[in-house]
């Protein structure tokens, strides 16, 4: 099983390579599209999308940990206050976007 960063950086180039290998052949013989800069393009282009994925992901996860625990201490402490924090997060969380 792999992570979401770990997929992205093993799909994305075995997709692009399969785009690129039915281009025509006169396709290659251009300075732009040497083996060398599509090699160098597509393992920048796999950095950036694994990049962007983990960074998303471990930044989703953080406020997911950090709501979870701060209900569960709310919870804990003063049920009564921590319900209506709980009822008012939708309201506040909408007039935020």
């Amino acid at each position: 099983m792999y992570t979401l960063g770990e997929y992205a950086r093993i799909i994305h180039p075995h997709l692009c390579f399969s785009r690129s290998s039915f281009q025509e052949v006169t396709y290659y013989d251009l300075p732009e599209n040497s083996r060398g800069s599509l090699t160098s393009h597509l393992s920048s282009n796999a950095a950036l999308v694994k990049g962007l994925v983990i960074e998303r992901a471990s930044s989703t996860s953080e406020l997911v940990a950090l709501v979870g625990t701060g209900l569960g201490i709310a919870f804990f402490y003063c049920p009564k206050i921590a319900a209506v924090v709980l009822a008012v997060s939708p309201i506040v969380a909408l007039k935020g976007k």
